[in-house]
């Protein structure tokens, strides 16, 4: 069963957070219980928040709906090395 570590308010459709440390915390959290679950290989074991969603006129989504990975590492491949290369804004286990 899935862990909620966020609140919501009534009638929002997002989580809400005091703080962006308390997101931080809450998605460390979240990366350490998936670990638990198996191996590295079958987990994500750092993320990076992106402040701007996937979009459409990018062709980032599909049509469909689908996430469109290939133009996703395309146009964000400066956050795609940020993340491997970690740092500061890189959330890790």
């Amino acid at each position: 069963m899935a862990k909620s570590y966020g609140t919501t308010q009534p009638g929002a459709d997002r989580f809400s957070y005091r703080s962006a440390d308390a997101l931080r915390e809450c998605l460390k959290k979240a990366l350490a219980a998936l670990a638990q679950e198996g191996g590295s290989s079958t987990h994500p074991t750092r993320l990076l928040v992106m402040t701007e969603p996937r979009s459409i006129d990018a062709n980032e989504i599909t049509d469909k709906g689908y996430m469109n990975q290939r133009a996703d590492l395309e146009r964000r491949a400066i956050l795609v090395k940020k993340l491997y290369a970690g740092g500061g804004d890189v959330i890790v286990a």
